[in-house]
């Protein structure tokens, strides 16, 4: 979006609280000019799941188009496009999918694809691809002819046999593990004096990102390394981010460290 402030486009950004971006906030910025609104599903730095389907009731009421980024949520929560009212939805599949970077995946609605003008084509894109020299641009009727190249099929195999795992799991089974994962890690990190970010959100507002703040977060995410505990810097603060498959001892393991490194002091 910032590239397009060269044609004229006007890019605001929505003020966090302490990592937390809700609708009355993004109320206050949007004037009868706005055509636009975007926000991630969960918020990389923090953990905060936002309010998709008020957001979304609220952009179709002024006719705004609502893009999200769906990179930190997708393969942690489930999420219904349609019934928030989503247009356009993409992320990558290298995160909580546990898939390859270079492939990524894009939603958007029939709405918003009658209504743009497609700006950039590839030789997919149109109905007969085969036919190389037709110079007719018979676009594809659906999301396809947004597709500007060839596919990485490394990439696609690898989604295939990370879908496979999330199937045999249980989508709603992998949500619940996670989730809990993010409250009862939050509630340990309280308990030894430590204050996560979500520590007072509502729990639809979490996702499976729990992070707090500490001025010596990278000698602490070294340490933790150093006990084979995988965390990361972001921004000044400790970020972790447990997956289905991390256990109440794995959490407790983390704890039981942070407690001996003594960073609640």
């Amino acid at each position: 979006f910032l590239n397009l402030k060269n044609q004229g486009v006007e890019v605001l950004f929505v003020q966090s609280e302490n990592g937390i971006v809700d609708l009355p906030q993004i109320e206050k910025l949007v004037t009868s000019r706005t055509k636009l609104i975007s926000i991630s599903m969960v918020q990389f730095l923090t953990g905060y799941r936002a309010d998709l389907k008020s957001i979304g009731e609220f952009c179709k009421k002024r006719d705004i188009i609502f893009c999200v980024d769906g990179i930190q949520g997708a393969g942690v929560v489930q999420i219904n496009l349609g019934e928030c009212n989503i247009d356009f939805f993409a992320g990558g599949t290298h995160k909580w999918l546990m898939s390859l970077q270079g492939l990524s995946y894009f939603y958007i609605s029939e709405n918003l694809s009658q209504r743009i003008t497609q700006k950039f084509v590839g030789w997919t894109s149109v109905k007969d691809a085969w036919k190389l020299l037709d110079y007719e641009l018979n676009f594809l009727e659906n999301a396809n002819k947004f597709q500007n190249g060839n596919s990485s099929r490394i990439g696609m195999i690898a989604l295939d046999a990370s879908l496979s795992l999330f199937e045999e799991m249980g989508y709603a089974n992998i949500e619940r593990q996670i989730l809990d994962n993010s409250s009862y890690l939050i509630n340990n990190l309280s308990e030894i004096g430590i204050t996560p970010i979500l520590e007072n959100v509502n729990k639809n507002n979490i996702a499976g990102i729990v992070s707090f703040k500490n001025q010596n977060a990278e000698k602490i995410v070294k340490e933790l390394k150093d006990k084979d505990i995988s965390c990361t810097v972001r921004e000044g603060m400790v970020r972790i981010s447990p997956h289905f498959y991390n256990t109440k001892d794995d959490l407790d393991l983390l704890v039981d460290e942070l407690v001996s490194l003594r960073v609640n002091k």
